[in-house]
């Protein structure tokens, strides 16, 4: 998976039936979100409580920035290592443990699991 291709996954991270409740993301703090098309091509994210996140891509570049929460929408802007705008989707209803799918910004059919922490 090329890099940008990753970087584009973040808009597809959340996507799903979204949840209307105060604090949505908090199943998502302290756990790993694993999302690639391949075994071989995976990133993780990590968010943080504090309005943060950091995370790995496939080649193991390291990536942080901030994420936001507003009612049943996240938005992810990535700092490091370049500065992008902000990404935002519904939070998906998910639980620790399930995986599903989404579609990327690039059109790419995604694997998302949320994996217990980190």
């Amino acid at each position: 998976m090329r890099i940008p291709t990753v970087l584009t996954v973040i808009g597809g991270i959340l996507l799903s039936t979204s949840l209307a409740l105060a604090g949505a993301m908090d199943i998502f703090i302290g756990n790993t979100l694993v999302v690639g098309v391949a075994p071989d091509a995976q990133m993780r994210i990590y968010s943080n409580e504090d309005g943060t996140y950091t995370g790995t891509l496939p080649d193991g570049t390291a990536i942080s920035g901030d994420w936001t929460e507003d009612g049943d929408t996240i938005c992810f802007i990535r700092k490091t290592p370049n500065e992008q705008a902000p990404i935002c989707n519904e939070i998906a209803n998910v639980s620790v443990g399930d995986t599903w799918s989404a579609t990327g910004l690039d059109g790419a059919e995604l694997t998302l699991t949320l994996v217990k922490g980190r």
